[in-house]
């Protein structure tokens, strides 16, 4: 079993995964509350006795300590946020793509949000606190099992973040050994972010959000601090770093 509590989760970003892993907290009987942070308050469109809503642009600053000032210190923590095109920035598909202002912004989003989340959470939870923080990576951040190259910003950017995680870990082990931090690949998902590129998924791995909810809850469920540090995909296996 779990050695963390559902009781008062977290959802940072409310894109197809968080608004699915949303919907089923909400109805899990073991949540007391369910804080949810996103860019825009309006992207949430519903309202439910269990649920706060915050806003954090990333880009801006670290996330505000009065997200916690009127609540209970989070037990469960999954940073969904991710970044892979928007109306300016496409995936490079050779070198001569690259654009560091594009670099910059893929970054903020996919690594730098998780090291200032796990920042805070070392001031809210305290170091005797219990909290268990999933970070939504991908398999194309896996170093060694990177056959095809291309997408180099988004690649590099979760290869960063599958680092902090390592690195985050290592520190809560000597400072924080009730906390712990796991990096998830969620798989396709059916959602804005896979969208353009749906077309090259073998039938059958393009998982709807719902699907990929439940599969990432049933981890939530069965981690331990043991497993901290460790890089996992949706059906329960071990990503190589």
């Amino acid at each position: 079993m779990s050695g963390f509590s559902l009781a008062y989760p977290w959802i940072v970003g409310f894109g197809g995964i968080g608004r699915a892993l949303a919907e089923l907290l909400l109805e899990n009987k073991g949540v007391v509350e369910l804080t949810v942070i996103t860019r825009s308050k309006a992207s949430v469109q519903f309202e439910h006795p269990k649920l706060r809503l915050f806003e954090w642009d990333v880009a801006q600053e670290a996330l505000p300590d009065s997200v916690v000032s009127d609540g209970a210190p989070p037990t469960v923590v999954v940073n969904t946020l991710g970044l892979l095109h928007s109306e300016q920035i496409r995936p490079e598909k050779r070198l001569a793509d690259f654009k560091p202002t594009s670099f910059e912004q893929v970054m903020t989003v996919n690594a730098q949000s998780t090291m200032l989340l796990a920042q805070g959470l070392e001031r809210w939870v305290g170091r005797k606190g219990a909290c268990m923080m999933i970070a939504l990576s991908a398999r194309v951040g896996s170093i060694s099992d990177n056959r095809a190259g291309g997408w180099m910003s988004y690649r590099v950017s979760k290869a960063a973040l599958n680092m902090a995680v390592k690195t985050i870990s290592i520190e809560w082990q000597r400072t924080r050994p009730n906390m712990a931090i796991v990096a998830y690949h969620p798989g396709t998902v059916d959602s804005e972010l896979s969208k353009p590129f749906q077309s090259r998924v073998p039938a059958g791995k393009l998982f709807t959000p719902t699907f990929a909810a439940q599969k990432l809850l049933a981890l939530i469920t069965n981690l331990s601090e043991a497993d901290s540090g460790r890089f996992f995909a949706w059906d329960g296996s071990e990503v190589p770093w």
